[in-house]
């Protein structure tokens, strides 16, 4: 019985000294290691734990990572159950890239729009009623998938191709339609129609021509040439007869008032026509001779041919060979604007003004006057013949519009005149002996105004032949308006510009050894 007591006295002792071991196991606090500091006991034993915020990380615990408001990127959503923060795209979104993107691999043709919270449909594709992208028909127009002159429309799922208004189908071609207008067909640009032949234009319709010199109407006497300057009925002007020439309203018979020579006086023999009556003609110096106060003395060779001594015994086309090395050999033209400018404010500035070369009324400079093309831009002048200062000349401009591009000549019926206020420098418009228009400059400038022209035919080898028909007046010219200090003045001042001058203002005796053009 004492045994038994005592072993059991013993075994609560025993039992007793557990329970107060097991106690103490967190206490002292065995868990040091960093944010691992939670102390429990387990199965006798004690376990260190990661603080609350903290997860393990090795042997130590660091501090948990939890979503916040930027942890993640547009689009994307925060999942903090794990250790890590992980982030994902949000419903109706995919990874491309880096990037959150709207899904819109289940719509065809399709791509995600620039706000990146839909879908747009591909170029040339549009959304139909159920948000599908599908091929856009309109787009078979545009461009135009038709031929020249054809309008492109939708029909359907395609494209018919129809003729423009006002065209019509040929052939399978769409040309302009001409069947409301009669006698006529289409044009050679398809865009519009022209008569047919035999016919012509009058007021939007095609009719018959009409010869309105068949039966001639010109009945008035010795005025019966019929030229036609139509295709109608009145479309006609009559003329004189051959050896005939127009006095006021009447045709009266053309005279050469040089025959019998009229010319006497002593070295003064060459009679010029300047009409086609009695006693209208002028009287010039012989060659070799020229006028000094009404009286015709010998020749003496101007100083100025001695520049040109290498040359003085050529004639023809070697003369004019010659020439146009002369005058091209250093030649550096200054542009048409710049040409102009020196004209007016410099080579033909006299005391502030330009002179009209054709009326002979002073102007102030660069005011009232432009300039004139001797040798005309349509008959050549272009490049940089027309910037030659040689032969621009300030005209008044309504002179120069009547010049025009006519040739040069003697008018025996005037149809325009015009003249300074005392009527003592005139120009004339009108018909020549020969029925040609041309225009005829006042006498104080004849001679400068042909020596420019055979100077332009020389240096740039007289282009369209314009001089051909003029040449003979313009020689006599360069006899009857002899060079002066002015005209010599001029072609220093223009040598300083552009680096030539005139031979024919140097040596003018040049001219009548030059032949024909």
């Amino acid at each position: 019985m004492k045994f038994f007591l005592l072993t059991a006295t013993l075994l609560l002792l025993a039992s007793c000294g557990d329970s107060s071991q097991t106690n103490n196991l967190c206490n002292p606090n065995p868990c040091t290691l960093p944010h691992k500091t939670v102390c429990s006991v387990e199965n006798d034993k004690s376990i260190c734990s990661c603080e609350e915020g903290h997860i393990p990380s090795g042997i130590v615990c660091v501090k948990a990572e939890i979503c916040g408001e930027n942890s993640c990127g547009i689009n994307e959503n925060c999942n903090d159950s794990t250790d890590k923060i992980v982030c994902e795209c949000k419903e109706n979104f995919i990874k491309d890239g880096e990037t959150c993107v709207f899904d819109c691999s289940n719509i065809l043709n399709s791509k995600v729009n620039s706000t990146n919270d839909g879908c747009d449909c591909n170029e040339d594709y549009i959304k139909d009623e159920l948000n599908n992208c599908i091929f856009d028909v309109n787009q078979l127009c545009n461009p135009n998938s038709c031929k020249s002159n054809e309008i492109c429309s939708i029909e359907g799922n395609n494209y018919v191709c129809n003729c423009k208004n006002g065209y019509t189908n040929e052939n399978d071609i769409c040309v302009f339609d001409c069947s409301e207008t009669e006698n006529s067909h289409v044009n050679s640009s398809n865009n519009g129609c022209v008569c047919d032949t035999d016919y012509h234009l009058n007021n939007g319709n095609c009719i018959e021509n009409v010869n309105p010199c068949e039966n001639n109407p010109c009945i008035q006497i010795n005025k019966n040439i019929c030229t036609a300057t139509g295709n109608e009925v009145d479309d006609f002007t009559c003329s004189c007869n051959n050896g005939y020439h127009l006095n006021g309203n009447t045709c009266v018979q053309t005279v050469n008032p040089c025959n019998p020579n009229l010319c006497t006086q002593q070295n003064k023999n060459v009679c010029t026509a300047t009409g086609n009556e009695a006693g209208q003609y002028t009287c010039s110096c012989n060659q070799g001779f020229v006028s000094e106060n009404g009286v015709c003395v010998e020749y003496q060779m101007p100083e100025g041919c001695q520049r040109y001594s290498s040359v003085l015994n050529l004639t023809g086309t070697q003369l004019i060979s010659e020439l146009n090395r002369i005058t091209g050999d250093g030649f550096d033209g200054v542009g048409y604007d710049s040409a102009r400018e020196h004209m007016y404010n410099e080579i033909d500035n006299i005391n502030g003004k330009n002179q009209c070369v054709y009326t002979g009324v002073w102007y102030s400079v660069g005011s009232g006057v432009n300039c004139e093309h001797t040798w005309p831009q349509s008959r050549g002048a272009d490049g940089d013949a027309k910037s030659d200062i040689h032969h621009l000349f300030p005209t008044n401009p309504g002179v120069n519009s009547s010049r025009s591009n006519l040739p040069f000549g003697i008018v025996v019926e005037v149809a325009s005149i015009f003249c300074n206020s005392d009527n003592t420098y005139c120009s004339k418009r009108g018909q020549n002996a020969n029925g040609v228009t041309v225009f005829e400059p006042a006498n104080q400038h004849k001679g400068d105004l042909a020596r420019a022209m055979f100077y332009f035919a020389v240096r740039y080898e007289n282009p369209t032949d314009f001089i051909n028909n003029q040449q003979e007046v313009l020689k006599q010219w360069n006899i009857l308006d002899p060079v002066d200090q002015k005209e010599i003045n001029r072609n220093n001042a223009i040598e300083q510009i552009q680096n030539n001058r005139n031979p024919f203002v140097d040596c003018p005796q040049l001219i009548n050894q030059l032949g024909n053009f």
